[in-house]
């Protein structure tokens, strides 16, 4: 870290500060009136953010000094050298001793400041010198899976539910020619199915040092959760397809080995189900993609531009193994939402210094129309 750089950009932010108190003052003189009741609690605020940055340019200040003097400053009271380890131990016992923290080491969350020198003596058993650590302001975090795959296919989202949802569909409506005579036609034959999506709670938790929480960019703490609420999505999307393939729309697949004419039996669905896309696990891909069709060399699986038998195909971890579903997600899938995802904070209640946070959402799934789909029998084992 640029130390004269981060003490010119606190510098900076307390003037802004400062000003914005200046101008609810200024506000109060010219209406010659008292401060209002926002007002002051606005000044309130400012005043002790203002301490805080005043604390941390004052510990920047010292650090730059330290920096540039080895570890040794001069007192510039006396013109007495003072020694910066020696002094933050001194004020480490004395804080265990007495609960009071050192005006010196203030840090801002109620604790001191361990300066560089200290730190390098922690960190290492040999008298290198200091060892400084910099934390890149982002986190790479590879991800399976979640919302995004389900709204590509077209999924139906029934988003901000409060109750139980009850979705219905049919099969498709019976004609017939009645003959002469007066005879009377046929029964549309409707039979309503229905499906219900009820909140489940899709969560996960988190133990961390609060000082890592506090101290981490804000960027890492960012992505950490959201891919914690994706975490919940995923699980979310495992479940879409589980309750597709628990449907009894079961092709069966050659158990010696998936053929090319397997997944293109998928495709026989009697109705007019619209565009339709392919979903395998990542395991069936793979196979796929090396699996000859003919003595040509063209491939079950076209990797060129994702496709099975010139149908679009993607494939997914969330699907699991030996699996794979043909049809059209807009017209069969639905998954509702009761909410938003929410980060739970609370301390940990056995560690002090701990924290534990996660992140919650309750939503749920269902299959609207079963016959949108075809998939592998559950009871066959499709070997890739």
């Amino acid at each position: 870290m640029n130390i004269l750089k981060n003490i010119k950009e606190k510098e900076a932010l307390r003037a802004e500060k400062s000003l914005e108190m200046t101008s609810i003052v200024n506000k109060a003189i010219e209406a010659d009136a008292a401060k209002t009741a926002e007002e002051e609690t606005r000044f309130d605020e400012l005043t002790e953010e203002i301490k805080v940055i005043d604390s941390k340019i004052e510990n920047l200040k010292y650090a730059l000094e330290a920096e540039k003097l080895g570890g040794t400053v001069i007192n510039t009271n006396d013109g007495s050298e003072k020694s910066i380890k020696k002094d933050f131990i001194s004020a480490f016992k004395s804080s265990a001793r007495t609960g009071a923290m050192s005006t010196e080491f203030a840090g801002t969350k109620g604790g001191l400041v361990m300066p560089n020198e200290v730190k390098a003596t922690i960190t290492t058993s040999t008298d290198a010198g200091i060892i400084r650590s910099n934390v890149a302001p982002e986190l790479s975090i590879v991800t399976g899976d979640n919302f995004t795959l389900l709204q590509s296919l077209g999924v139906k989202f029934y988003p901000m539910l409060n109750s139980k949802l009850v979705l219905n569909s049919n099969e498709q409506a019976i004609g017939g020619k009645p003959a002469e005579g007066g005879a009377d036609p046929s029964t549309a034959g409707f039979d309503v199915d229905t499906a219900e999506i009820s909140a489940q709670e899709y969560s996960n938790t988190q133990t961390m040092s609060q000082i890592v929480l506090l101290e981490a960019p804000d960027e890492v703490i960012f992505e950490w959760i959201a891919d914690m609420a994706m975490a919940g999505e995923r699980d979310l999307v495992a479940d879409y397809f589980a309750a597709i393939i628990a449907t009894d729309a079961s092709v069966v697949a050659t158990a010696a080995g998936l053929t090319y004419g397997d997944m293109v039996n998928l495709t026989k669905i009697n109705y007019n189900i619209g565009t339709a896309n392919y979903v395998t696990g990542t395991d069936v891909r793979v196979y796929l993609e090396q699996l000859a069709v003919n003595s040509g060399g063209t491939l079950a699986w076209n990797a060129m531009n994702n496709t099975i038998a010139s149908r679009n195909a993607v494939s997914s971890d969330a699907m699991g193994a030996k699996k794979a579903i043909y049809g059209n997600h807009a017209k069969g899938g639905a998954v509702g939402l009761y909410g938003d995802a929410e980060v739970l904070i609370t301390r940990n209640a056995t560690t002090p210094g701990k924290v534990d946070y996660g992140v919650a959402r309750w939503a749920g799934t269902a299959v609207r129309n079963k016959r949108a789909f075809k998939h592998f029998s559950l009871d066959a084992s499709v070997a890739v």
